[in-house]
């Protein structure tokens, strides 16, 4: 197939080359000839888009802590025990086969359960375990998958899709390419036939439509396949009690409240908790100098702290003004009934393990 390794034409040879030379400056040793060419692929061999993307992804690795996301992050137990999909074996050209039996996936569950930051968390370290661990994938949701990890999806197959799926791939559609639109197959009846073409049987579980079972027995393989399930309402964040007594404040409609703080010491930390009754609304943590500039140490976003609680920790690196920002000027028909937690903690009043964490970081990023 043309463009990959091995089959590149002399203009996609000159192109990789060119492309090599455009981000010298920048290139890591993962960046061998297998994965630039994915992302050339990715952005159609388009040199200006191509780099675009690259160095936009670098940048975005080296903000989130990607390359070391599995030592430093723990998967919560409710999506230890709720998540969906895993790699079972690998199809006939050796591509890894993930299935994800996204039927079983409780969605509501998942937004109850987590802040949405463990949420995004939680998909980049599944992406990054199933990426490291088969170095096949395309020489081997969706906005990530695309921008970070180009051609990631070989061939994605859909097996007993329900009626609203229509509605459902609908909004999903916008935000996907067409060359991985084309990569997307809805199979019907005759599923498990089509799959076999791709795959050899002691590769798929028998739920699917193989041969392959678990040392148990099972056929599900679900020592490899999380398969999700109904999340107990004991996991759900606004069935237990906050951890610290909040504020309760009416953030008028349009309006905004600020909280200010003097840092006299480097390595401080903000924890902050919060949530809304009826409505998301944005929260931000500023640096603000003396002519009044403001630099963003966790930027202005909005959250949906209706329906799920806010929380979290912010580095602070250096001494001087801080403000804390809860805005609701997106909102001009809504006033938002807002109950919050902060706290500035000095540099004695840190856990060991939480100052190790301080050292070398402006704040905690992954924040949805």
């Amino acid at each position: 197939m043309s463009g990959f390794p091995g089959n590149l034409s002399d203009s996609q040879k000159e192109k990789l080359r060119k492309f090599k030379e455009n981000v010298s400056d920048v290139l890591k040793p993962e960046h061998d000839d297998v994965l630039l060419l994915k992302f050339l692929r990715a952005r159609k061999f388009d040199l200006k888009r191509t780099e675009k993307m690259l160095r936009m992804d670098i940048k975005w690795r080296e903000e989130n802590k990607v390359s070391t996301i599995l030592d430093w992050y723990k998967i919560p137990e409710v999506f230890e025990k709720y998540w969906c999909g895993g790699v079972c074996g690998l199809d006939k050209e050796g591509h890894a086969i993930y299935i994800s039996p996204v039927g079983n996936f409780d969605p509501k569950g998942v937004l109850f359960s987590a802040k949405a930051s463990d949420i995004l968390k939680t998909y980049i370290h599944s992406i990054e375990y199933q990426f490291r661990s088969h170095k096949r994938f395309s020489e081997q949701t969706a906005v990530i998958a695309e921008q970070h990890y180009p051609e990631l999806i070989y061939r994605l197959f859909i097996i007993r899709a329900p009626k609203i799926f229509p509605v459902t791939y609908s909004l999903v559609k916008p935000f996907l390419r067409e060359d991985t639109r084309k990569k997307i197959q809805v199979l019907g009846s005759n599923w498990k036939e089509v799959l076999l073409k791709q795959i050899d049987p002691d590769q798929l579980p028998v739920y699917w439509g193989g041969t392959k079972t678990d040392p148990d027995g099972n056929e599900m393989c679900t020592s490899l396949i999380r398969v999700g399930g109904k999340i107990p309402k004991s996991f759900y964040l606004k069935d237990r009690e906050p951890p610290h007594t909040l504020t309760t404040h009416e953030v008028s409609r349009g309006g905004v409240i600020e909280f200010k703080y003097e840092v006299k010491n480097a390595n401080s930390v903000m924890r902050y908790e919060f949530q809304t009754d009826c409505s998301d609304i944005k929260f931000g943590f500023d640096l603000v100098d003396a002519k009044g500039k403001k630099t963003a140490i966790l930027k202005l976003e909005k959250y949906n702290s209706h329906m799920v609680p806010e929380n979290g920790e912010i580095m602070i690196a250096e001494p001087g003004t801080y403000v804390a920002r809860f805005d609701n000027s997106h909102s001009w028909t809504k006033s938002k009934k807002l109950s919050y937690w902060l706290e500035l903690l000095e540099p004695s009043d840190v856990e060991p393990e939480f100052q190790e964490m301080v050292e070398g970081a402006d704040s905690m990023n992954l924040n949805d």
